[in-house]
């Protein structure tokens, strides 16, 4: 081979590396330049974050409904509490309170269906005292605390005060009433009617959405209850049977029952 022929060879190898070079610059070009020649079209490039939310479509609403309603049930948290130098006497000395005080409930016509028990527990009580040595004072034993609590339901409201006095008399200095709540047995009707009323508040705010945006509601595209709340009770302080000079008037006022929905409406 002549040196002629060899230059024109040499010349001919880097023409074309100059081109391949040349097709794969364009192509990095076309693709978006990216690292690991992912291709992201032009329109997703431009596209605003949004955190990965969808936005909502159509009117968006919360409705609430309210129904208020009488109680005609009572919750009592009727308990007992005993307390001796040794466990055995604290446990006896609390059961037998116990057991007049559920004689006294039967006897003012609580079935023992009505009765559950709600808390049990025995406690060592400690004391502070100083030490002879008058280097501080040293925690000392001083006695075992046994405290018995039912949960009592009385479906006679009118009877609901005489119940409690008559606990507490039977139970004596161990009685304790740690609380009254009121109730009513169903709910179902009370529930219905406030998300009836929550449906109806939503679609009310959809139609003013609507109409202050110069759109049509349309079709409802979904709904779903956001949260519900159960009656508010009225509590009674707790107290012993010493407290116990008059009847004891109970008073349930009223209840509320609360719905809420979420709605979303199609724009037509």
């Amino acid at each position: 081979m002549t040196l002629h022929n060899s230059a024109r060879l040499l010349l001919t190898a880097l023409c074309a590396a100059t081109a391949a070079l040349f097709l794969a610059a364009c192509s990095d070009a076309q693709n978006g330049g990216g690292a690991n020649g992912t291709s992201v079209p032009a329109e997703t490039a431009r596209a605003p974050y949004t955190g990965g939310a969808v936005s909502p479509v159509g009117i968006q609403v919360n409705g609430v409904g309210e129904v208020k309603l009488r109680a005609d049930v009572a919750i009592l948290a009727l308990g007992v509490e005993g307390y001796a130098e040794t466990v055995a006497e604290a446990r006896a000395t609390a059961a037998n309170a116990l057991a007049d005080m559920l004689d006294a409930l039967r006897s003012q016509g609580i079935a023992d269906a009505d009765i559950q028990t709600r808390h049990f527990s025995i406690q060592a009580e400690y004391d502070w005292v100083e030490r002879l040595d008058a280097r501080g004072s040293e925690r000392v034993l001083t006695g075992y605390r046994v405290d018995n609590v039912v949960s009592v339901k009385v479906r006679d409201l009118d009877r609901a005060g005489a119940v409690i006095d008559a606990a507490a008399a039977a139970g004596g200095d161990a009685a304790r009433i740690n609380g009254v709540s009121f109730d009513v047995e169903d709910r179902t009707a009370a529930e219905a009617e406030a998300r009836a009323l929550a449906l109806r508040d939503a679609i009310a705010k959809a139609d003013q959405f609507a109409t202050e945006t110069g759109v049509t509601r349309g079709r409802l595209l979904h709904v779903a209850e956001t949260s519900y709340t159960s009656p508010i009770f009225a509590r009674a302080e707790s107290f012993t049977s010493s407290s116990f000079d008059a009847p004891t008037p109970i008073i349930p006022g009223s209840l509320e029952v609360t719905a809420t929905v979420q709605a979303v409406f199609a724009i037509e």
